[in-house]
């Protein structure tokens, strides 16, 4: 069974992941700030701060697959549609942003 190639991406899912990539860059930065103010406990044993390549890589795939594999199966038994999902994924990068931000007391692009 084929499946049907996507459609097209619209003017406004394309606004959406361009809100979606700046906050995952900023979140990005959060992320290396936070573990280079730990660099020391890190160099120290990174294992026991989880911010081993190991463990990040992992926690990462993981979480990419789920949510691909999630995403996937609500938007095809039309759950939500595919601007719906870019909508609150933006919303959620922009929040993690801010507790970064929060967290670190910087502004962060």
């Amino acid at each position: 069974m084929s499946k049907e190639a996507p459609k097209p991406l619209t003017f406004e899912e394309n606004v959406l992941i361009e809100r979606m990539t700046a906050a995952q860059h900023a979140m990005q930065t959060g992320v290396l700030a936070e573990i280079m103010k730990d660099a020391q406990l890190f160099v120290e044993n990174p294992l026991r701060h989880g911010c081993g390549p190991k463990h990040l890589r992992v926690g990462v795939n993981s979480a990419l697959v789920e949510v691909s594999a999630l995403a996937t199966i609500l938007m095809e038994k039309g759950v939500f549609t595919r601007t719906e999902y870019y909508q609150h994924m933006a919303e959620a990068y922009e929040a993690e942003q801010k507790l970064y931000e929060g967290r670190l007391g910087i502004k962060l692009k």
